[in-house]
């Protein structure tokens, strides 16, 4: 965005190098003050663009495709594969890969990808805005780095620099809201793209109050609302539900620390885990849950299922005592 608040084409395509960079910032926890999500992505090893044209053929997925094959399934033909911005010509099928792998097996980062902590920003604008601010000694009271809330927040320290390549630009926020308008330089020769030209995002923590604003015509769409409520809606005629797997899962997080008896025995684990009763769960919500996999369930159904077998919880407890008491 420019001084005046208006949206302009800045003519830099998203490349390679800026998908690297974003990552390796993303991955440390020095790269801005106060980085809280670096820990999703730390057990990224490597980060590099790739271009090994014939790895991607002799690589195969569980479907037994290359991974070529898959990267071309959408129509577009790989020529070459280049390392630099420079070198990229999609009329002639000269792309850039980016290779991801990680220090120990962590299909978790799938998940961890999609979160927008991953986010691609333009490394050199990114230098640029941050060339003048000691980022070891950041001071918020006086230093300004890109991405800053205070630069997208109305009033005297407004000054919104950001670059992106999304659908939507967030021009300003409150205490209250976040204002986004139509990206005009997406998909420039599709006229049915963006037909929503704003975006306002109201700060609504609580599902219960949501519902209330949908209701009254204050929000035309709440991106959830309580489990227990379905019903509400549904019987509405001005209203409609869409239903889909979510990101949001229930945990129970216990041994967080290691060094415990839990941590050590098998049987006190398994006793924690065997008295998790998802029926009776699921009837408190109104039935209106998936059961959990794992922690990635949201995005990969890898197929366990925790099974409830009434008195199983006794028996791996008096497992774990009579083991205790054999090595007394």
């Amino acid at each position: 965005m420019d001084e005046n608040g208006q949206v302009y084409d800045s003519g830099v395509m998203v490349a390679g190098e800026d998908v690297v960079y974003s990552l390796e910032r993303a991955k440390d926890p020095d790269a801005v003050p106060l980085n809280q999500v670096y820990s999703m992505y730390e057990n990224l090893d490597t980060i590099e663009v790739f271009t090994d044209l014939s790895a991607l053929e002799s690589t195969m997925t569980a479907d037994g495709r290359s991974v070529r094959e898959v990267l071309e399934a959408e129509g577009q033909t790989i020529g070459s594969l280049v390392a630099t911005r420079d070198e990229v010509d999609n009329a002639a099928g000269n792309y850039q890969v980016i290779r991801l792998t990680t220090s120990i097996p962590y299909p978790q980062i799938l998940n961890a990808l999609t979160f927008h902590g991953a986010g691609i920003v333009d490394s050199e604008w990114v230098e640029a805005m941050n060339a003048s601010v000691d980022v070891a000694n950041y001071d918020a009271t006086t230093d300004s780095l890109y991405g800053d809330s205070v630069t997208t927040m109305e009033g005297d320290g407004y000054a919104n620099h950001l670059s992106l390549s999304g659908s939507y630009v967030l021009t300003s926020m409150n205490d209250y809201q976040m204002n986004f308008t139509a990206n005009p330089y997406i998909r420039m020769n599709d006229t049915a793209r963006n037909p929503i030209t704003t975006i306002v995002d109201r700060f609504m923590s609580d599902t219960e109050s949501a519902l209330s604003a949908l209701r009254s015509g204050e929000v035309d769409m709440p991106y959830s609302i309580p489990s227990t409520r379905y019903e509400t809606v549904e019987e509405d005629p001005n209203l409609g539900l869409n239903m889909f797997p979510g990101m949001r899962v229930y945990m129970l997080a216990f041994n967080m620390h290691g060094n415990s008896e839990v941590s050590e025995s098998l049987d006190l684990r398994k006793a924690v885990a065997s008295c998790i009763k998802y029926d009776d769960i699921n009837a408190v919500l109104s039935g209106n849950t998936n059961e959990a996999y794992s922690f990635l369930s949201s995005c990969l159904d890898c197929g366990n299922s925790l099974s409830y077998e009434d008195g199983a919880t006794q028996q791996y407890l008096e497992a774990y005592f009579a083991s205790q008491e054999a090595a007394a």
